[in-house]
């Protein structure tokens, strides 16, 4: 777990994340709870652009490839550049995650 320089507001958040990420990673793909999961993950989040920025970078591989679900609905929430560039900075990060799809639906969000 990478939260080395991270505040607790961030780490009990980052918990939470990893704790839904988990619980969603057990349902069957048609399973109905999926969207009541994606809010929550969401929603786990917070408000805060840099806190969540700061989450998303102290994700594994595994969980970043869990939270593309959710990747469009951040976009709505934090509608800026920053997030972008943090996807695409995750891209570089992790490249067996192929996000560019992601990447090109939340950048059509944000420059909107």
């Amino acid at each position: 777990m990478a939260t080395r320089g991270m505040r607790w507001g961030n780490i009990k958040e980052y918990l939470e994340v990893k704790r839904l990420i988990f619980e969603r990673t057990l349902l069957h793909e048609n399973d109905p709870r999926i969207s009541d999961y994606w809010a929550k993950i969401v929603d786990s989040f917070g408000y805060n652009e840099q806190e969540m920025i700061e989450i998303l970078n102290s994700c594994s591989e595994f969980e970043i490839g869990w939270l593309r679900e959710v990747y469009d609905d951040l976009a709505f929430k934090f509608r800026t550049e920053n997030y972008l560039r943090t996807l695409e900075m995750l891209q570089k990060k992790f490249p067996k995650i192929d996000m560019e799809f992601d990447i090109q639906f939340v950048k059509k969000i944000v420059l909107s």
